[in-house]
């Protein structure tokens, strides 16, 4: 009989057929620095390296509050996950504003200015001097001083 390695299969096992077995979602903790309050969705750190390590999901932007100083920090990542620049702007408090206080002018010199009685005179002069019918004076000159006959002797 010939030598057969194959004979009794030494040190091959045939695969196990394993059961499909569907990942089961896990369940991530959110790691935050300070507790987050349910009702406020207002996220606080402390300074710029705060922001900065602060971790965002992709595709999102979120406003991060300053603790030390009156800073907001917008912090981005885009849909690839790359993070965008870190946008630093600064609170400042709008105050109402004041009307200024009322400033007494001083009296107008009125003796320069035309009185609506005055006023009215000019513009019925100038009517009646429009509706006057227009008299022509007739000269004998021609523009020509050879030709005028006044200056005759």
């Amino acid at each position: 009989m010939a030598y057969n390695p194959y004979l009794f299969n030494y040190g091959y096992y045939p695969p196990v057929q394993q059961p499909i077995v569907e990942p089961q979602p896990q369940q991530y903790q959110q790691v935050n620095s300070q507790p987050v309050n349910q009702d406020s969705y207002i996220i606080w750190v402390q300074g710029e390296a705060g922001a900065k390590s602060y971790p965002v999901a992709r595709g999102t932007t979120l406003p991060l509050f300053d603790t030390e100083g009156d800073f907001v920090y917008f912090k981005s990542v885009d849909n690839n996950g790359i993070p965008m620049p870190l946008v630093t702007m600064r609170l400042v408090k709008v105050e109402k504003e004041v009307p200024p206080p009322v400033v007494e002018q001083s009296q107008i010199d009125l003796t320069n200015y035309v009185t609506k009685e005055k006023y009215q005179e000019l513009e019925n002069r100038v009517l009646e001097l429009e509706t006057r019918p227009q008299t022509t004076v007739t000269s004998n000159f021609t523009g020509n001083t050879f030709n005028n006959k006044k200056g005759e002797k």
